[in-house]
């Protein structure tokens, strides 16, 4: 692990280990969640794929109407992650009501679908979707591929 940490690789694949920024103070009140994520409506017209934490398969909502990436509080306490909590973080909904998050848990290996991130995850009460992946994921694929104008 420590010559894999030395060349900057992931610890579970070959790829360069990026990691997301740290959620600061200023950009707590940037924190937006899709109605779509909220309600976890289910359809045709949503971006839904497998995703891999750990031992578990999660459902997963793939939303640029998202600003973070979002893992629900049931699925983060099924898994065991480690949370920094964050006092007074709270996400706001595209209707304008706000959900208090529990808190934050950094660098989270997630692998969709034979890919391995490195993302943080704030903790939110979801019901639909084990996982909202947003525009933070977005930009590391950008990172990585280049194919996105963000």
């Amino acid at each position: 692990m420590e010559q894999r940490k030395a060349k900057g690789l992931c610890f579970n694949c070959d790829d360069q280990y990026v990691q997301e920024e740290e959620i600061e103070e200023t950009d707590q009140e940037d924190l937006e969640i899709s109605l779509h994520a909220m309600t976890g409506l289910r359809s045709s017209n949503t971006m839904q794929v497998q995703a891999q934490l750990h031992h578990l398969q999660l459902f997963a909502l793939v939303d640029s109407g998202n600003t973070h990436n979002f893992i629900s509080q049931l699925a983060s306490e099924q898994l065991g992650l480690v949370i920094q909590q964050q006092i007074g973080l709270s996400v706001s909904v595209a209707n304008g009501a706000k959900i208090a998050s529990v808190g934050i848990s950094p660098a989270t290996h997630i692998d969709i679908e034979g890919h391995s991130f490195i993302v943080d995850f704030l903790v939110i009460p979801l019901s639909g979707f084990d996982l909202v992946l947003g525009v933070k994921l977005l930009q590391l694929l950008d990172l990585f591929y280049g194919i996105f104008r963000l």
